[in-house]
């Protein structure tokens, strides 16, 4: 059949340097071909899908919708993606040209109607009006020991039967940037003996009176660990990278009756003692010399750790006891950590605002930290699982629904669809003006359902950039962020994975990239932006953790800025569409018209190998600013940051 062809096009015109666009907003109808029956529309679904609407002329005066495949930004002809209904004979596609999308219905008595509609572009004007700090350690990272499902964290990383790291596992701890470890737990610290970690402990020794080694430790779960990358080995590694340090203290024995509060605190205590106290210093009554231990283990200088926590995670075991309690043992902690070292800062769960205005009144303000966990979504399975609060199952999820679930954290948005966060710790921080540390986050869960679904870990590593990104947004009360956990053999949440036999190369999971990326490139202030047609979607799922959202950002963006430059960190979101965003600089005189698009791409889908390879890449691509404006490409399933020189 020969096919007449007719073409409008909307007036409005968007020039790009890349042939894609991105739907902003929806399109009236328009008869195409006079008396034709065809008066296609196009919009935009809650779920960014692309819907043509259309009259029957197989059914005069009965209104259909073809639903066509959702968005790409490449060439297409795309397939309809569901039909409801559709009649043999009328077939619209959708196609991507030229920076327009062109829906095309085939007439029965002879033509082809086309209706485009050009794309709005994203852009963005960054602003001088300062809106928060962005504190450095925003961007650390949690160096845990754990002894269950497996994993043993770092002590993987050891040379077999050695105290020390495998070499090239330290060159990518070097490549990471990270400010703060925090180190060595986790849930085990609260059940097992701190001394386990260092070499001769008094009394720790052989019928013939001879120091015996470390023993191995006993988990939470039951669980063992070596203990060859101990406090020692520790304090060497964070010396040699420049790193502070977070040590958590066994809060439990004191919370549960495994010890008497006194002699749970002065255990707390003897560990700050081994780290920090000089030798030949007072010490509490009672305490072993242990500045003479560490001495006798080739280190005489105190470690000077800053930052001890009492206990970790103490909601799961402090049930039963008062906030008026829980503070008490908290100021009988303190006070005798600080007896030892008046100069450390403390670290306290904050579990409710009672518990919280119960320390301050014991302790005071002066160097205390409220602490946080974030984690999400755990396990997901079909029990868990809705899509528009019904009931759903695992096999009928595709791969772009997880994609979206996924990425689309944490759970709390701003009006225009960024990751923000909330939390009672960030709560009673603002509140009562104290800083708080997010001492272990990441996106952390699994499928509980057997078969072999989409698990991306390219999906975690966008997500987790939507944790830092409110993390930078709560840079006003969050000063402290550890990203869990900075190394390990099995759990595909360790930032570097190891092989204990050393059968493959140390190598980086895309998250602890993400992390590792916007540690080296940030500014100490946030900056505000101005957004126009940043285009959003609906997330109809729950996941567990992973609540329904109705508007997640495609295109996350903020600015941080510096002395000397300005960085707009972006996150794409978009499965399958690399999308142009235009920058306007025109607030700042002088800059430089020189800048770099600094881009970590991840290859693939994001399936998960346990042996490599390493899926994420960085590229830097040099960009030209003129006019105060630049356009760049972010590329799909990516994080960019573009650096201007001031």
């Amino acid at each position: 059949m020969k096919y007449f062809l007719y073409i409008i096009s909307l007036a409005t015109a968007f020039v790009s340097a890349e042939p894609h666009f991105i739907w902003t907003k929806n399109i009236a109808a328009s008869n195409l071909i006079a008396n034709s029956g065809v008066i296609p529309s196009m919009t935009i679904d809650k779920n960014g899908k692309v819907v043509v609407s259309y009259l029957s002329t197989r059914s005069p005066g009965n209104s259909h919708q073809l639903i066509c495949a959702k968005e790409t930004g490449n060439s297409g002809p795309f397939l309809p993606y569901k039909i409801t209904p559709f009649d043999r004979g009328e077939i619209v596609s959708l196609t991507f040209s030229d920076e327009k999308a062109m829906a095309a219905a085939n007439i029965p008595s002879g033509g082809v109607a086309f209706y485009s509609q050009n794309g709005n572009p994203i852009s963005y004007k960054i602003t001088k009006n300062t809106l928060n700090k962005v504190d450095n350690r925003i961007f650390s990272s949690f160096m845990e020991r754990p002894s269950w499902h497996g994993e043993i964290g770092i002590e993987a990383g050891t040379i077999n039967g050695t105290h020390k790291l495998q070499p090239k596992l330290i060159e990518k701890l070097r490549e990471m940037h990270t400010p703060v470890y925090r180190f060595p737990g986790g849930t085990d610290i609260d059940y097992i003996n701190w001394q386990d970690m260092i070499d001769n402990v008094p009394g720790r020794t052989n019928s013939a009176g001879e120091p015996l080694p470390r023993p191995v430790t006993i988990g939470h779960l039951g669980g063992s660990v070596s203990n060859f990358f101990g406090y020692d080995e520790f304090y060497d590694l964070t010396t040699n990278l420049g790193n502070e340090a977070i040590i958590p203290v066994n809060f439990r024995d004191a919370v549960a009756d495994v010890k008497t509060l006194s002699d749970a605190a002065l255990h707390a205590a003897s560990l700050v003692a081994y780290c920090n106290a000089e030798q030949g210093a007072s010490l509490p009554a009672g305490m072993i010399d242990w500045p003479a231990v560490r001495a006798t283990n080739g280190h005489a200088a105190s470690f000077g750790i800053k930052f001890f926590q009492i206990g970790n995670e103490t909601w799961f075991y402090d049930d039963g006891i008062s906030a008026i309690t829980y503070a008490n043992y908290v100021r009988a902690y303190v006070d005798k950590m600080r007896e030892v070292d008046p100069n450390i800062q403390i670290l306290v769960d904050a579990i409710s605002s009672y518990q919280v205005a119960a320390v301050i009144d014991r302790i005071g303000t002066n160097g205390l930290y409220i602490v946080q966990h974030d984690y999400m979504p755990w396990q997901i399975n079909n029990s868990n699982l809705k899509k528009n609060a019904s009931p759903w199952s695992v096999d009928k999820l595709s791969m772009e629904d997880i994609w979206y679930a996924w990425v689309g954290i944490p759970n709390t948005f701003n009006s225009h669809g960024e990751s923000i966060i909330g939390g009672m710790a960030i709560e009673q921080g603002r509140s009562k003006n104290l800083p708080v540390a997010v001492t272990e986050w990441n996106w952390n869960g699994w499928w509980d359902e057997p078969g072999n679904w989409y698990k991306s870990i390219t999906a975690q590593a966008i997500g987790g950039a939507g944790y830092l990104h409110a993390y930078i947004r709560a840079g006003d009360v969050v000063s402290i962020a550890c990203q869990s956990m900075t190394v390990g053999k099995n759990w595909p949440i360790a930032s570097i994975v190891v092989s204990d036999a050393e059968k493959f190369d140390p190598f980086f999971l895309p998250s602890g990239m993400v992390t590792m990326f916007y540690s080296k490139y940030h500014g100490t202030s946030l900056i505000d932006i101005e957004r126009k047609n940043v285009p959003t979607y609906n997330q109809p799922f729950k996941m567990n953790d992973i609540f329904s959202k109705d508007k997640v950002a495609i295109v996350d963006a903020l600015a941080t800025e510096d002395s000397t430059n300005i960085f707009f960190h972006v996150i794409n979101r978009h499965f399958t569409k690399d999308i142009p965003v235009t920058i306007d600089l025109s607030a700042f005189s002088g800059m430089n018209s020189s800048a770099i698009h600094r881009k970590l791409q991840f290859a693939g889908y994001g399936w998960y190998e346990q042996t490599g390879p390493e899926l994420g890449y960085f590229t830097n691509t040099p960009i030209t600013i003129s006019n105060n404006k630049v356009t760049v490409s972010l590329p799909k399933r990516s994080v960019s940051i573009i650096q201007f020189t001031k």
